[in-house]
């Protein structure tokens, strides 16, 4: 997160953001926390094997491919 936002002020660029089942390792609040962090303002990919651990206001704003 420090880097997106030290690309984003130095280079003037919206890095992308890739969080490979990050969010399986973390608790409900935390998930939250960090998907908050991320905003609007970046793209961000994450995989996940389980939808039913993401936030139904996160999956509604969200493009879902599945593989």
């Amino acid at each position: 997160m420090a880097e997106m936002d030290l690309l984003r002020k130095s280079m003037s660029i919206k890095p992308i953001l890739i969080l490979d089942d990050v969010l399986a390792e973390l608790d409900v609040v935390r998930q939250n926390l960090l998907l908050d962090s991320v905003g609007n303002d970046s793209q961000c990919f994450i995989s996940a094997t389980h939808l039913d651990k993401f936030n139904d206001l996160y999956l509604d704003d969200s493009q879902i491919i599945y593989l």
